[in-house]
């Protein structure tokens, strides 16, 4: 399979994720580091759409779009560790 994991948040500024007792960007950066690996052992295509800087929040998402668009994908991964109330999937 190919599979396009995106670790969710720019590093900073516009499109960063939660900062609190984790920071969000630094850590969905350590877990897809793991699943990566663990994706790639188990003998699958794995293509990286993080996106570490963008102008905007809406930059950082078109650049993610952009970035998977590009490839015959089976499944895009985003990781994120934030929660909103309300939330749903």
């Amino acid at each position: 399979m190919k599979i396009a994991i995106n670790c969710g948040q720019t590093l900073n500024g516009p499109g960063s994720g939660t900062i609190g007792f984790i920071n969000e960007s630094l850590e969905t950066r350590n877990v897809g580091k793991i699943l990566v690996e663990l994706l790639k052992n188990s003998g699958n295509e794995v293509i990286d759409c993080t996106v570490d800087k963008a102008d905007t929040q809406n930059a950082y998402l078109s650049e993610c779009v952009r970035l998977s668009n590009q490839q015959d994908l089976d499944y895009f991964i985003s990781v994120h560790l934030n929660k909103t109330d309300g939330a749903k999937g």
